[in-house]
Formats: C-alpha cells, sequence, structure tokens
C-alpha cells in the first residue's frame, strides 16, 4: 500500500491494550512503547472520553518520546472537554473528533510545550470529512481513513468490553447480551 503514500503504513495502538490497564492511558502507553521500541511512539487517548486531560497525562510523562496523540471518539460521545465548558456549546456539533475539539487539544498541548506532538485523528473519516476539516485549518497532522478505503460500508467494532467478568471498556461502549450469539469451541 505504500505505493499510494511513498511511506508504510503502521499499527496502532488499541483501545483493548488501555482495557487491560484499567483505562490507565499512561501505563498501556508505557507498554506499548515497551513492545514497539523502535516505532514512533503515537498514544490512543479516547478511552476515558477525556482526550485534552489524557493527552497532557502522556505528554508530561513520555516529553519528547511521544511523538503523536490519537483522537478516535465515538460519533455518539461528547467529550469532557465540552462538559467542562459548556459555554462553548450551542453553536456546533460536539460530538464525536470534531474541529472544536482538536483546535483545544491544539492548544492545550502548545500551552504546555508539546508543540512536537502531531494529531491523528480516525473514526469515521473519508475524503469528505477531510476536506471538511482542511477547510477549517483544523490542526491535524494525520488521519485514519481505514474503514473510508473500502466499497463495503458495514460499520462494526470488535469492542472488548468485559475485563475477567467485570465491566471495563471504552467511554460509550457497554455489555449488551445477545441471545441470538452461540459460544463457538476449537
Amino acid at each position: 500500500m505504500n505505493e499510494w503514500w511513498g511511506k508504510h503504513g503502521m499499527g496502532t495502538m488499541p483501545h483493548a491494550l488501555i482495557q487491560m490497564f484499567n483505562g490507565d492511558i499512561v501505563a498501556a502507553t508505557q507498554a506499548y512503547h515497551e513492545t514497539f521500541p523502535n516505532d514512533d511512539l503515537i498514544a490512543l487517548i479516547d478511552y476515558n472520553n477525556d482526550a485534552i486531560t489524557d493527552s497532557l497525562k502522556v505528554a508530561r510523562e513520555f516529553g519528547e518520546k511521544l511523538k503523536g496523540v490519537r483522537v478516535d471518539t465515538s460519533r455518539t460521545l461528547i467529550d469532557q472537554y465540552f462538559l467542562r465548558n459548556q459555554h462553548l456549546l450551542g453553536t456546533f456539533d460536539p460530538r464525536g473528533v470534531n474541529a472544536e475539539l482538536i483546535f483545544a487539544l491544539r492548544k492545550a498541548l502548545d500551552g504546555e510545550g508539546f508543540d512536537h506532538v502531531k494529531i491523528v485523528v480516525s473514526g469515521g473519516f473519508s475524503e469528505k470529512r477531510i476536506v471538511e476539516f482542511e477547510k477549517q485549518n483544523v490542526p491535524v497532522d494525520m488521519y485514519g481513513v481505514g474503514g473510508s478505503l473500502l466499497k463495503l460500508k458495514i460499520g462494526f467494532t470488535g469492542d472488548n468490553v468485559m475485563l475477567n467478568g467485570k465491566h471495563q471498556a471504552k467511554s460509550g461502549r457497554k455489555y449488551r447480551p445477545n441471545p441470538r450469539l452461540e459460544k463457538v469451541e476449537f
């Protein structure tokens, strides 16, 4: 696939890793970095639905080692930043990864001297949505576009929602029993 843009693709930190650390973004990022020490360190920071707070936590912990943060907030959620700053609401759709959240994230990172940290956004990004962000000069350094490359449009994620019998999931996800599912043993 690198023939499309001259670079190699890369894997990213999964939400399931953060789940294994009970939502501790810093501990999960440390484990990821220890496992892939030669990869650029890009932390996934939307697990607790508090992108700015968690971005600053990992930036403070990893400093120059942190190359970027990835925001992948569900379109059904409003980030905690807006719940703390409700005066900002009313003129835009605050759900999911939105321009205002990314502008605020860039400002927060820069304000603490982390201007080297790149911002990666993912989750429902298509060519049209990228054009909208670019027209607004949203400070995004990379777009994750996996699903939009496929002709098959099935919105599905396989999120883990339980850990050792206890609820532990990315914000907005929960256990939903389905009597039609059957356990498969192999």
